[in-house]
């Protein structure tokens, strides 16, 4: 039970969405070194699983660890990392709109001169 919490966590960082994360933040490694000790943490679950019947203390400890909820954290991420990219989006657009109304203005002005001119 507890075990496949840590399976859909090792599953979801090896997917391409934190890949990318991890590249862009520039923590590839320490996401290499999490997924590592995730693995380890897995084989620990799957040996107590086994051990469980016999200890009340390793039963309690395991009910108290599947209640956990690790994975809503990087669901949280992945909300975050979707924020900012539509936030970077909305940037660049607005960018470009006062880079077109500058050039809009400027043109304006070069016209009004050369009109007045004349």
């Amino acid at each position: 039970m507890s075990e496949s919490l840590i399976f859909g966590l090792v599953e979801k960082l090896g997917t391409p969405v934190y890949q990318q994360i991890s590249s862009v933040w520039g923590v590839k490694d320490e996401l290499k070194k999490l997924q590592e000790t995730l693995s380890s943490v897995k084989a620990v679950l799957l040996d107590a699983e086994e051990k469980q019947a016999q200890s009340h203390q390793l039963r309690d400890w395991l009910q108290k660890l599947s209640a956990l909820r690790c994975e809503d954290v990087l669901d949280e991420l992945e909300v975050e990392v979707v924020r900012r990219q539509v936030l970077d989006q909305q940037s660049i657009g607005k960018k470009e709109m006062k880079e077109r109304e500058l050039a809009k203005n400027s043109l304006n002005l070069a016209f009004q001169g050369s009109s007045s001119c004349g």
